[in-house]
């Protein structure tokens, strides 16, 4: 009995590598919470390099995490633009 789908169709990127983004971005939301405690515990001695690292790093811990937790049903719909018109097609 075969299954429906080939295995190659199944296995997506964020099916392969979904465990390590979400592994890095925890340690980038880490790090990023870290650095802006510091920067909060010791303003005086706080510099622009720390603070702007800190919101790099929080901002890709979260675009990582978005990219990992999307809907399923979104991942295999392409839109392309009708040659006449202004509709999309929706391929599967």
């Amino acid at each position: 009995m075969r299954p429906s789908k080939p295995l190659i169709v199944r296995a997506g990127l964020s099916r392969t590598f979904g465990s390590l983004a979400g592994f890095a971005a925890l340690a980038l939301l880490a790090l990023g919470i870290y650095l802006l405690a510091d920067v909060f515990a010791h303003p005086v001695d706080a510099q622009a390099a720390g603070l702007i690292v800190a919101a790099f790093s929080i901002a890709l811990a979260v675009l990582l995490f978005f990219h990992r937790f999307r809907r399923a049903e979104s991942q295999g719909n392409i839109a392309l633009p009708k040659p006449c018109g202004g509709e999309f097609d929706v391929l599967r």
